[in-house]
């Protein structure tokens, strides 16, 4: 019967996160607040930086008023059409209206929705290259965020010794400031 072992095989090695990761702008704009700071922790769906809302605001209002107005005009080509007074090009023409305003308004609230830049997870952030009045372009960094739950820990093992270990094996590591963790092989 094969019998569990316990192997000691020192290694040395460095931790990283988990990831880190360029969290972008995905809409151009002023920066108007940073509540994310270098070195805080922060919770997934926690503001990064705040864009200016700019006109954002009013093209929403105007999206959701030309909705409204193709809503009713649709309305309208439907009672008519009951009563046989209307084509079905006309019917087809008003329901594509309302179609392309109900687009517009979901492409106003998200448009308004990303000048708020959120953290995609749990984490640090390690770097904020930007500053209060700054100008994001699309795809510009707002801030890098580290995942360190859990945290990496790599190390060089011999050639000699990889045999000893496999995928899965449980692992302990002494960190630098001398606390002990636990934690398993995965590559």
């Amino acid at each position: 019967s094969a019998e569990a072992r316990t192997v000691e095989l020192p290694v040395r090695g460095v931790t990283r996160p988990n990831r880190l990761v360029n969290v972008r702008a995905e809409v151009q704009g002023r920066i108007e607040r940073l509540p994310g700071e270098k070195g805080r922790r922060v919770k997934a769906g926690e503001e990064l930086c705040v864009l200016a809302v700019d006109s954002r605001r009013a093209d929403l209002i105007q999206s959701q008023a030309l909705f409204n107005k193709a809503f009713l005009e649709y309305k309208g080509v439907l009672d008519l059409s009951r009563e046989q007074l209307q084509s079905e090009i006309n019917i087809a023409q008003a329901k594509a209206e309302l179609e392309t305003a109900r687009a517009n308004v979901k492409r106003a609230e998200l448009a308004l929705a990303k000048t708020h830049i959120l953290a995609p997870f749990d984490g640090i952030i390690d770097t904020q290259p930007v500053e209060v009045g700054d100008v994001l372009s699309p795809g510009a960094v707002c801030v890098s965020l580290m995942e360190t739950n859990p945290i990496l820990i790599t190390g060089q093992i011999a050639e000699k010794n990889i045999s000893a270990v496999t995928l899965g094996d449980s692992v302990r590591a002494k960190l630098v400031h001398g606390q002990l963790v636990t934690g398993t092989i995965s590559y």
